[in-house]
């Protein structure tokens, strides 16, 4: 199984996105500092998904060694 990091993974596209990888076989891992979203925002993907996410509390300005076949945001854009 492939495992794919979904920076800011409880935004709007990215919530998204995260059920229809899960729906098609993607181990998901979350990533969002909560900033712009709530922690209520998982159990809702998980129920809609009806598969538990890895979820990490954390800003993806700061490094922590975490490792990933891919790493996605499709929110992420210039102004």
């Amino acid at each position: 199984m492939r495992r794919l990091l979904l920076t800011r993974g409880l935004g709007c596209i990215n919530s998204h996105t995260a059920v229809v990888l899960a729906e098609v076989g993607v181990e998901v891992v979350l990533y969002d500092n909560l900033s712009n979203s709530k922690r209520s925002v998982l159990d809702r993907l998980e129920t809609i998904a009806g598969v538990r996410f890895s979820f990490v509390e954390r800003d993806v300005r700061e490094p922590d060694g975490f490792t990933s076949e891919q790493i996605h945001d499709f929110e992420c854009f210039s102004r």
